[in-house]
């Protein structure tokens, strides 16, 4: 069909599996306390942002900015907010496919 074109939603492809571009974009917030996470099995940019989309809707996270080449996380509470527990970010980064293997 000339003239007409199909996009479809952009993926990154590793190992076998395709990583969904997320609609959300991870915000760093300033100014709260933060905790480190240490990761395994990120691979691209798109798992990266899938883990920070989770982490985000853990209760009292303010903000979350992922490495997928150090294998890391920075999780930023909510100024007031209780600090999540660590089961509760353990489970976010399982949700997203990955493993957290320590909070710091």
């Amino acid at each position: 069909m000339v003239g007409a074109f199909a996009f479809a939603a952009p993926t990154f492809a590793h190992e076998g599996a395709k990583c969904p571009v997320p609609a959300k974009k991870a915000v760093f917030v300033k100014g709260g306390k933060t905790l480190a996470l240490k990761l395994s099995g990120l691979h691209c940019a798109g798992c990266a942002t899938g883990v920070e989309n989770k982490l985000l809707k853990v209760p009292g996270v303010a903000g979350a900015t992922v490495n997928p080449a150090k294998q890391t996380a920075t999780v930023t509470i909510r100024k007031g907010a209780k600090r999540p527990a660590d089961a509760a970010l353990k489970a976010a980064v399982k949700a997203a496919g990955f493993v957290c293997v320590a909070v710091k």
